[in-house]
């Protein structure tokens, strides 16, 4: 497999696109492609993207798939713009693409259980998972997906983010567009065959108070942790002095707890403060057990460097990478964004894709769940087998930086 990533800041759609492909031309690093990964700005016109796909490229049996980000990574560069991951499987490799709709209506819409089928059919495969942000169910989605997984038996290789965007015209741009058709409500899931792999999740924040068990919550807000004690009273303490913004608090994710095992099991980061709860991006249930974390940028980066090395001991050579980096670690890392970029891609030497997320996709630290994380940087490599054995047999590695999940 060969893959090449461009991108451009061009403000006009079309013309955006027009520089993308002399890029590919003048390199001529691939003459073709069997496939196009696009992360795309919310701010530009979504629904001419097909139209304009088609007059700039030879989509003639060919697919895409596109989705809204606020920004996108092209190898080491940080874009607010479009970024296109271009490529050709050489060696029997393939890809396809499964979308569905309905995660704000799962519990009656039937879309769990159909994204279930689908990925035990593909449960040796690598699969991608992108979505919609919304803000009611998705967490809960990905928390039901991970149960019903769990009583099948099986892990599906899943990993991937969820659309990063902001409200512009009037709508809340987190879509997924396949070969022209716009999810607004849903998920793709791109399916990789004949395909190596390794997953790494970087955290990279340490754990630095007692350990609270939530006692009151409801869906994504906490009121009151350890019998009546009003959390919004913990968090301020942290804001002391300072103006009462969220973001300073995304320097301090909660981390949950694993209560049987006692590992760091995920970071959620803070939404909003309320006059009597604190609300996060991902579901926080009453008995949780967790603790207050802090990270550095520096603590991040170091993080990300010993998520990769382990990667490179199972994939030394990458055909392909991808970064699934939360928003809000993208704001903790300040300047240093592209050094994280950097890394991973220099490490591992390989062409470099991904995006700012509302969440990443990954599994948990013995490879049996989904979970849904905040703040990661969660990092894929993929390698095409160079011979195809028929029925694929995936080799998946993959382990939580061994800092952050050490027992507590």
């Amino acid at each position: 497999m060969k893959a090449v990533v461009y991108s451009s800041r061009n403000p006009v759609l079309f013309q955006a696109l027009e520089e993308i492909k002399r890029k590919l031309k003048e390199e001529d690093i691939l003459t073709d492609f069997d496939f196009m990964l696009i992360s795309l700005n919310y701010k530009y016109p979504y629904t001419k993207l097909d139209r304009d796909l088609r007059r700039v490229f030879e989509l003639e049996g060919k697919e895409y798939l596109a989705f809204h980000s606020t920004k996108s990574i092209e190898n080491t560069k940080i874009v607010e713009g479009v970024a296109i991951c271009f490529i050709k499987f050489e060696h029997g490799g393939s890809v396809s693409v499964y979308t569905d709709e309905g995660i704000s209506t799962y519990t009656k819409s039937g879309t769990l259980g159909r994204l279930v089928d689908y990925l035990e059919e593909n449960r040796d495969n690598l699969n991608l998972f992108i979505s919609a942000w919304e803000s009611n169910s998705l967490g809960h989605f990905i928390e039901d997906l991970g149960k019903a997984l769990s009583s099948r038996g099986f892990f599906p290789n899943l990993v991937g983010g969820v659309s990063s965007g902001e409200t512009y015209d009037g709508e809340l741009r987190t879509f997924q567009i396949h070969n022209g058709k716009v999810i607004k409500d849903g998920f793709a899931v791109i399916t990789f065959k004949n395909i190596d792999y390794c997953f790494g999740i970087s955290l990279g924040f340490k754990p630095i108070s007692p350990v609270y068990t939530v006692s009151k919550a409801d869906g994504f807000k906490v009121y009151e942790v350890d019998q009546n004690v009003p959390f919004t009273s913990i968090v301020k303490s942290f804001l002391r002095g300072l103006e009462e913004r969220v973001e300073y608090l995304w320097y301090c994710p909660v981390v949950l707890i694993e209560d049987k095992e006692g590992y760091v099991r995920v970071q959620r980061t803070f939404k909003s403060i309320g006059e009597d709860y604190v609300e996060f991006f991902a579901p926080v249930y009453e008995g949780s057990k967790f603790m207050l974390s802090f990270g550095t940028p520096e603590m991040l980066l170091e993080s990300t460097r010993e998520e990769v090395l382990r990667i490179k001991e199972h994939i030394n050579s990458p055909d392909l990478l991808l970064n699934f980096s939360c928003a809000a670690r993208q704001y903790v890392l300040e300047e240093n964004t592209e050094r994280e970029n950097e890394i991973i891609a220099g490490v591992l030497d390989a062409p470099l894709f991904g995006f700012a997320t509302y969440g990443e996709l990954g599994p948990d630290k013995e490879l049996k769940k989904v979970k849904l994380y905040n703040e990661t940087a969660t990092i894929v490599a993929l390698k095409e087998r160079e011979r195809y054995e028929g029925r694929d047999k995936v080799k998946a590695s993959y382990e939580h930086n061994g800092r952050d999940n050490k027992k507590v």
